[in-house]
Protein backbone atom coordinates (compact mmCIF):
# COMPACT_ATOMS: atom_id res chain seq x y z
CA UNK A 1 0.00 0.00 0.00
CA UNK A 2 2.93 2.40 0.34
CA UNK A 3 4.81 1.75 -2.63
CA UNK A 4 1.02 2.12 -4.36
CA UNK A 5 0.83 5.51 -2.91
CA UNK A 6 3.63 6.43 -3.74
CA UNK A 7 3.62 5.94 -7.14
CA UNK A 8 0.51 6.03 -7.33
CA UNK A 9 -2.00 4.14 -8.73
CA UNK A 10 -6.37 4.02 -10.43
CA UNK A 11 -9.27 1.80 -10.61
CA UNK A 12 -10.11 0.26 -13.70
CA UNK A 13 -13.15 -0.80 -14.81
CA UNK A 14 -14.58 -3.14 -17.92
CA UNK A 15 -17.13 -5.25 -19.34
CA UNK A 16 -17.35 -8.75 -17.33
CA UNK A 17 -17.45 -11.11 -21.21
CA UNK A 18 -14.11 -9.15 -21.66
CA UNK A 19 -12.25 -10.78 -18.82
CA UNK A 20 -10.41 -13.64 -20.32
CA UNK A 21 -8.73 -10.89 -23.10
CA UNK A 22 -8.00 -8.89 -20.09
CA UNK A 23 -6.55 -12.19 -17.81
CA UNK A 24 -4.62 -13.07 -21.55
CA UNK A 25 -2.78 -9.57 -21.86
CA UNK A 26 -2.26 -9.54 -18.39
CA UNK A 27 -0.36 -12.98 -18.67
CA UNK A 28 1.79 -12.30 -21.84
CA UNK A 29 2.95 -8.59 -20.97
CA UNK A 30 3.78 -9.70 -17.05
CA UNK A 31 0.94 -6.65 -15.94
CA UNK A 32 0.77 -6.85 -12.74
CA UNK A 33 -2.58 -5.31 -10.82
CA UNK A 34 -4.52 -6.27 -7.27
CA UNK A 35 -7.95 -6.24 -5.77
CA UNK A 36 -9.66 -7.83 -8.90
CA UNK A 37 -13.61 -7.98 -8.07
CA UNK A 38 -16.50 -8.23 -9.94
CA UNK A 39 -19.64 -5.68 -9.22
CA UNK A 40 -22.92 -6.58 -7.55
CA UNK A 41 -25.40 -7.01 -10.92
CA UNK A 42 -22.08 -9.17 -12.53
CA UNK A 43 -21.85 -7.02 -15.54
CA UNK A 44 -18.35 -5.47 -14.67
CA UNK A 45 -14.67 -6.05 -13.24
CA UNK A 46 -12.85 -3.74 -11.41
CA UNK A 47 -9.20 -3.65 -10.28
CA UNK A 48 -6.45 -1.63 -9.65
CA UNK A 49 -2.89 -1.03 -10.85
CA UNK A 50 -0.19 1.59 -11.22
CA UNK A 51 0.28 4.56 -13.25
CA UNK A 52 2.84 2.58 -15.47
CA UNK A 53 0.92 -0.33 -15.48
CA UNK A 54 -1.64 1.17 -16.33
CA UNK A 55 -0.30 2.97 -19.49
CA UNK A 56 0.72 -0.43 -20.78
CA UNK A 57 -2.39 -1.74 -20.28
CA UNK A 58 -3.91 1.13 -22.23
CA UNK A 59 -2.19 -0.02 -25.26
CA UNK A 60 -3.01 -3.43 -25.23
CA UNK A 61 -6.83 -2.81 -24.53
CA UNK A 62 -6.50 -0.34 -27.82
CA UNK A 63 -4.62 -3.11 -29.83
CA UNK A 64 -7.78 -5.74 -29.09
CA UNK A 65 -10.70 -3.47 -28.84
CA UNK A 66 -11.56 -3.27 -25.65
CA UNK A 67 -13.59 -0.79 -23.87
CA UNK A 68 -12.32 0.32 -19.90
CA UNK A 69 -13.05 3.43 -17.98
CA UNK A 70 -10.50 4.46 -15.61
CA UNK A 71 -12.80 5.18 -12.09
CA UNK A 72 -10.48 6.76 -9.70
CA UNK A 73 -7.18 7.91 -9.42
CA UNK A 74 -5.26 8.03 -5.87
CA UNK A 75 -1.08 8.16 -4.93
CA UNK A 76 1.03 10.96 -3.84
CA UNK A 77 1.42 12.06 -7.49
CA UNK A 78 -2.28 12.00 -8.06
CA UNK A 79 -2.65 14.47 -5.32
CA UNK A 80 0.24 16.71 -5.94
CA UNK A 81 -1.28 16.73 -9.79
CA UNK A 82 -4.89 17.63 -7.87
CA UNK A 83 -3.51 20.80 -5.40
CA UNK A 84 -0.74 21.92 -7.93
CA UNK A 85 -2.66 25.58 -7.60
CA UNK A 86 -2.87 25.76 -4.60
CA UNK A 87 0.86 26.63 -2.59
CA UNK A 88 -0.59 26.83 0.85
CA UNK A 89 -0.89 23.24 0.77
CA UNK A 90 2.56 22.10 -0.59
CA UNK A 91 4.20 25.25 1.39
CA UNK A 92 2.54 23.75 4.51
CA UNK A 93 3.75 20.20 3.56
CA UNK A 94 7.05 21.92 3.30
CA UNK A 95 6.65 23.66 7.06
CA UNK A 96 5.38 20.49 8.45
CA UNK A 97 8.40 17.99 7.41
CA UNK A 98 11.17 20.82 8.62
CA UNK A 99 9.82 20.85 11.55
CA UNK A 100 9.90 17.09 11.88
CA UNK A 101 12.87 16.69 10.79
CA UNK A 102 13.98 19.72 12.78
CA UNK A 103 12.41 18.66 16.19
CA UNK A 104 14.33 15.71 16.41
CA UNK A 105 17.22 17.76 17.96
CA UNK A 106 15.17 19.16 21.01
CA UNK A 107 13.59 17.09 23.90
CA UNK A 108 9.95 16.37 24.07
CA UNK A 109 9.75 15.13 26.90
CA UNK A 110 10.72 15.01 30.46
CA UNK A 111 10.10 11.70 32.82
CA UNK A 112 10.80 11.46 36.56
CA UNK A 113 11.23 8.30 38.34
CA UNK A 114 12.44 7.23 41.82
CA UNK A 115 10.28 9.97 43.59
CA UNK A 116 8.11 8.66 46.62
CA UNK A 117 6.74 11.74 48.58
CA UNK A 118 7.90 14.62 46.11
CA UNK A 119 5.52 15.53 43.27
CA UNK A 120 6.89 15.11 39.94
CA UNK A 121 6.07 18.50 38.77
CA UNK A 122 8.56 19.84 41.86
CA UNK A 123 10.82 18.09 40.28
CA UNK A 124 10.38 19.08 36.91
CA UNK A 125 10.07 22.99 37.58
CA UNK A 126 13.47 22.70 39.38
CA UNK A 127 15.43 20.53 36.14
CA UNK A 128 13.82 23.65 34.17
CA UNK A 129 15.59 26.46 36.36
CA UNK A 130 18.86 24.51 36.02
CA UNK A 131 18.25 24.66 32.33
CA UNK A 132 16.77 21.21 31.24
CA UNK A 133 12.87 21.04 30.18
CA UNK A 134 11.13 20.75 26.45
CA UNK A 135 12.11 22.56 23.71
CA UNK A 136 15.98 22.63 24.91
CA UNK A 137 17.97 21.99 21.84
CA UNK A 138 20.02 18.40 22.71
CA UNK A 139 23.62 18.98 21.54
CA UNK A 140 23.77 22.31 24.06
CA UNK A 141 22.78 20.44 27.13
CA UNK A 142 25.37 19.93 29.62
CA UNK A 143 24.08 16.78 31.95
CA UNK A 144 26.88 16.59 34.06
CA UNK A 145 26.33 20.69 35.06
CA UNK A 146 22.53 20.54 35.69
CA UNK A 147 22.70 17.42 37.51
CA UNK A 148 25.69 19.03 39.85
CA UNK A 149 23.39 22.07 39.89
CA UNK A 150 20.55 20.23 40.85
CA UNK A 151 22.01 18.51 44.00
CA UNK A 152 23.48 21.94 44.94
CA UNK A 153 19.77 23.80 44.97
CA UNK A 154 17.63 20.50 45.85
CA UNK A 155 18.49 19.32 48.92
CA UNK A 156 15.74 17.02 49.24
CA UNK A 157 17.60 15.38 46.19
CA UNK A 158 20.28 13.05 47.17
CA UNK A 159 21.25 11.27 44.12
CA UNK A 160 20.22 11.95 39.98
CA UNK A 161 20.83 10.82 36.80
CA UNK A 162 19.90 12.26 33.32
CA UNK A 163 20.12 10.15 30.12
CA UNK A 164 18.68 11.16 26.77
CA UNK A 165 17.39 8.55 24.75
CA UNK A 166 15.82 10.07 21.73
CA UNK A 167 14.22 13.44 22.63
CA UNK A 168 13.08 12.17 25.83
CA UNK A 169 14.91 13.09 29.31
CA UNK A 170 15.16 10.17 31.65
CA UNK A 171 15.38 11.29 34.57
CA UNK A 172 15.90 8.97 37.98
CA UNK A 173 16.20 10.30 41.53
CA UNK A 174 16.88 9.14 45.12
CA UNK A 175 15.13 11.76 47.83
CA UNK A 176 17.45 12.55 51.01
CA UNK A 177 16.78 11.14 53.92
CA UNK A 178 17.15 12.37 57.38
CA UNK A 179 17.40 10.43 60.05
CA UNK A 180 19.21 12.75 62.54
CA UNK A 181 17.86 15.67 61.99
CA UNK A 182 17.98 17.19 66.04
CA UNK A 183 13.97 18.28 66.59
CA UNK A 184 13.55 21.73 67.65
CA UNK A 185 13.13 23.14 70.96
CA UNK A 186 9.51 23.15 71.62
CA UNK A 187 8.05 26.55 73.28
CA UNK A 188 6.41 25.94 76.82
CA UNK A 189 2.79 25.44 77.00
CA UNK A 190 -0.37 24.80 78.99
CA UNK A 191 -3.51 23.06 77.88
CA UNK A 192 -6.71 24.54 78.54
CA UNK A 193 -10.66 23.61 78.00
CA UNK A 194 -11.63 24.14 74.18
CA UNK A 195 -15.21 23.99 75.27
CA UNK A 196 -17.66 24.06 78.65
CA UNK A 197 -17.94 19.89 80.21
CA UNK A 198 -17.28 18.02 82.68
CA UNK A 199 -14.30 15.91 83.24
CA UNK A 200 -14.34 12.30 82.91
CA UNK A 201 -10.74 10.90 82.48
CA UNK A 202 -7.42 12.45 82.13
CA UNK A 203 -4.03 11.55 81.10
CA UNK A 204 -1.41 13.75 81.57
CA UNK A 205 2.12 12.80 79.45
CA UNK A 206 3.57 16.13 80.75
CA UNK A 207 2.56 18.91 82.58
CA UNK A 208 0.96 19.24 86.30
CA UNK A 209 -2.68 18.19 86.93
CA UNK A 210 -4.92 21.01 88.08
CA UNK A 211 -8.53 19.37 87.59
CA UNK A 212 -10.03 16.37 88.86
CA UNK A 213 -12.43 14.04 87.72
CA UNK A 214 -15.68 14.65 87.71
CA UNK A 215 -15.21 18.53 87.75
CA UNK A 216 -17.07 21.09 85.30
CA UNK A 217 -14.96 23.22 83.40
CA UNK A 218 -15.58 26.30 81.36
CA UNK A 219 -14.07 27.39 78.16
CA UNK A 220 -10.35 28.46 78.94
CA UNK A 221 -9.83 26.70 82.23
CA UNK A 222 -6.54 25.27 82.66
CA UNK A 223 -6.52 21.56 82.49
CA UNK A 224 -2.70 20.95 82.77
CA UNK A 225 -0.23 23.25 83.44
CA UNK A 226 3.08 23.70 81.85
CA UNK A 227 5.03 24.96 85.01
CA UNK A 228 6.47 23.19 87.76
CA UNK A 229 7.39 24.92 91.19
CA UNK A 230 10.40 23.15 92.26
CA UNK A 231 11.23 24.65 95.32
CA UNK A 232 13.48 25.68 96.07
CA UNK A 233 15.27 25.93 92.92
CA UNK A 234 12.38 27.93 90.99
CA UNK A 235 10.56 27.44 88.44
CA UNK A 236 10.90 24.08 85.81
CA UNK A 237 8.91 25.18 82.39
CA UNK A 238 7.59 22.64 79.81
CA UNK A 239 5.39 21.78 77.17
CA UNK A 240 2.14 20.00 78.41
CA UNK A 241 0.79 17.07 77.05
CA UNK A 242 -2.07 14.99 77.55
CA UNK A 243 -5.56 13.94 76.97
CA UNK A 244 -8.71 15.59 78.91
CA UNK A 245 -11.86 13.47 78.13
CA UNK A 246 -14.99 15.49 79.26
CA UNK A 247 -18.62 15.16 78.68
CA UNK A 248 -19.78 18.39 76.35
CA UNK A 249 -23.12 19.58 74.82
CA UNK A 250 -22.94 20.90 71.62
CA UNK A 251 -26.65 22.08 69.90
CA UNK A 252 -26.60 22.50 66.27
CA UNK A 253 -29.35 24.42 64.11
CA UNK A 254 -30.04 23.94 60.31
CA UNK A 255 -32.62 25.96 58.45
CA UNK A 256 -33.82 24.88 54.73
CA UNK A 257 -35.18 27.76 52.81
CA UNK A 258 -38.36 25.63 50.94
CA UNK A 259 -37.42 29.20 48.31
CA UNK A 260 -34.00 29.00 46.89
CA UNK A 261 -32.16 29.76 43.23
CA UNK A 262 -31.08 26.71 41.29
CA UNK A 263 -28.08 27.50 38.49
CA UNK A 264 -29.24 26.82 35.00
CA UNK A 265 -27.13 26.85 32.15
CA UNK A 266 -28.25 28.95 29.23
CA UNK A 267 -26.86 27.06 26.47
CA UNK A 268 -24.06 30.09 25.45
CA UNK A 269 -20.99 28.16 25.50
CA UNK A 270 -17.28 30.47 24.44
CA UNK A 271 -14.36 28.68 23.55
CA UNK A 272 -10.80 29.49 23.59
CA UNK A 273 -8.34 26.85 21.83
CA UNK A 274 -4.36 27.57 21.93
CA UNK A 275 -1.61 25.03 20.26
CA UNK A 276 1.66 24.82 22.70
CA UNK A 277 4.62 23.88 20.65
CA UNK A 278 7.64 22.68 22.72
CA UNK A 279 5.79 25.12 24.97
CA UNK A 280 4.75 28.35 23.42
CA UNK A 281 1.85 29.49 22.68
CA UNK A 282 0.28 29.40 19.34
CA UNK A 283 -3.51 31.20 19.73
CA UNK A 284 -5.95 29.91 17.56
CA UNK A 285 -8.98 32.25 18.87
CA UNK A 286 -9.85 36.25 18.51
CA UNK A 287 -11.44 38.32 21.46
CA UNK A 288 -13.69 36.84 23.11
CA UNK A 289 -17.13 38.15 23.02
CA UNK A 290 -18.48 39.21 26.63
CA UNK A 291 -20.06 36.58 28.54
CA UNK A 292 -22.98 37.53 31.25
CA UNK A 293 -21.14 38.21 34.61
CA UNK A 294 -22.05 34.38 35.88
CA UNK A 295 -20.34 31.75 33.94
CA UNK A 296 -18.58 28.62 34.78
CA UNK A 297 -14.80 28.16 33.55
CA UNK A 298 -13.85 24.25 32.51
CA UNK A 299 -10.04 24.39 31.45
CA UNK A 300 -9.16 21.05 29.44
CA UNK A 301 -5.46 19.90 27.64
CA UNK A 302 -5.29 17.17 25.45
CA UNK A 303 -1.48 15.74 24.85
CA UNK A 304 -0.25 14.21 21.73
CA UNK A 305 1.40 10.75 21.96
CA UNK A 306 2.98 8.18 20.12
CA UNK A 307 2.59 4.79 20.63
CA UNK A 308 4.21 3.25 23.94
CA UNK A 309 3.90 6.46 25.71
CA UNK A 310 6.26 8.75 24.07
CA UNK A 311 4.46 12.08 24.42
CA UNK A 312 4.76 14.47 21.70
CA UNK A 313 5.85 18.06 22.29
CA UNK A 314 2.44 18.90 21.10
CA UNK A 315 -0.80 19.79 23.71
CA UNK A 316 -3.90 21.15 22.47
CA UNK A 317 -5.55 23.99 25.33
CA UNK A 318 -9.10 24.61 25.36
CA UNK A 319 -10.41 27.20 27.94
CA UNK A 320 -14.55 26.76 27.97
CA UNK A 321 -16.67 29.60 29.04
CA UNK A 322 -20.62 28.07 29.96
CA UNK A 323 -23.12 31.10 31.00
CA UNK A 324 -25.30 30.07 33.26
CA UNK A 325 -28.43 31.95 35.14
CA UNK A 326 -30.21 31.52 38.44
CA UNK A 327 -33.57 30.83 38.72
CA UNK A 328 -36.37 30.86 41.41
CA UNK A 329 -37.57 27.13 42.78
CA UNK A 330 -39.94 25.87 45.57
CA UNK A 331 -38.92 22.90 47.33
CA UNK A 332 -41.74 20.66 48.85
CA UNK A 333 -41.64 19.86 52.41
CA UNK A 334 -40.39 16.42 52.36
CA UNK A 335 -36.88 17.67 49.92
CA UNK A 336 -36.31 20.55 52.68
CA UNK A 337 -37.02 17.58 55.60
CA UNK A 338 -34.14 15.04 53.26
CA UNK A 339 -31.87 18.12 52.60
CA UNK A 340 -31.67 19.37 56.61
CA UNK A 341 -30.34 16.14 57.89
CA UNK A 342 -27.85 15.65 55.07
CA UNK A 343 -26.92 18.99 56.20
CA UNK A 344 -26.76 17.86 60.27
CA UNK A 345 -25.14 14.77 59.32
CA UNK A 346 -21.96 16.81 57.34
CA UNK A 347 -21.96 19.27 60.56
CA UNK A 348 -21.99 16.69 63.22
CA UNK A 349 -18.97 15.31 61.38
CA UNK A 350 -17.06 18.72 61.11
CA UNK A 351 -18.24 19.35 64.49
CA UNK A 352 -17.35 16.05 66.41
CA UNK A 353 -13.69 14.65 66.10
CA UNK A 354 -13.26 11.23 64.59
CA UNK A 355 -11.94 9.91 68.51
CA UNK A 356 -15.59 11.30 70.22
CA UNK A 357 -17.84 8.93 71.21
CA UNK A 358 -21.66 10.11 70.69
CA UNK A 359 -23.68 9.33 73.63
CA UNK A 360 -27.20 11.27 73.26
CA UNK A 361 -28.71 12.41 70.31
CA UNK A 362 -31.88 14.53 70.39
CA UNK A 363 -33.70 16.03 67.29
CA UNK A 364 -36.45 18.22 66.37
CA UNK A 365 -37.68 19.90 63.17
CA UNK A 366 -40.56 22.97 62.62
CA UNK A 367 -42.17 23.67 59.17
CA UNK A 368 -42.82 27.27 59.14
CA UNK A 369 -44.19 29.66 56.14
CA UNK A 370 -40.51 29.79 53.65
CA UNK A 371 -38.16 27.29 55.94
CA UNK A 372 -37.84 23.92 57.56
CA UNK A 373 -35.71 24.50 60.94
CA UNK A 374 -34.01 21.28 62.63
CA UNK A 375 -32.27 21.47 65.77
CA UNK A 376 -29.80 18.58 67.11
CA UNK A 377 -28.73 18.46 70.80
CA UNK A 378 -25.77 16.03 71.22
CA UNK A 379 -24.26 14.75 74.02
CA UNK A 380 -20.56 13.67 73.65
CA UNK A 381 -17.36 12.72 75.56
CA UNK A 382 -14.19 14.11 73.87
CA UNK A 383 -10.88 15.69 74.04
CA UNK A 384 -10.82 19.00 75.02
CA UNK A 385 -7.28 19.68 75.71
CA UNK A 386 -5.91 22.23 73.61
CA UNK A 387 -2.45 24.00 73.37
CA UNK A 388 -1.43 27.01 74.36
CA UNK A 389 1.75 28.59 74.11
CA UNK A 390 3.20 30.84 76.64
CA UNK A 391 6.38 33.11 76.69
CA UNK A 392 8.53 33.02 79.79
CA UNK A 393 10.02 36.62 80.82
CA UNK A 394 13.65 35.89 82.73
Amino acid sequence: MLIYFLIGGCKISMPIHNKEKFLNICMRNRLVYRNFTFSNDMEKISFTCTFYTALLLKECLKNENIDWKCEKYFGLPYLLFKYRKRYGILIGLLLASAVIILSGCFVWDVRVSGNNSLEEQEIIDSLAVQGLKTGNYIKNLDVDVIENRVLISFDKISWISINLVGNVAFVEIRESQHPHLIPQQESPANLIASCDGQIESIETHAGETKVKVGQFVRKGDLLISGIYDSYPWGYRYVRANGNVMARTIKTINIEIPLNYQKKVYTGEINTKNSLFFFSKEIKLYRKTRFLGATYDTIYKVSKCCLPHGIDLPLEWHSTIFAEYIYEDQMRTPEEALELAYEELDKQIDDTVDSGAVILRKNTSGELQESRYLLECTIVVIENIAETKEFEVIE
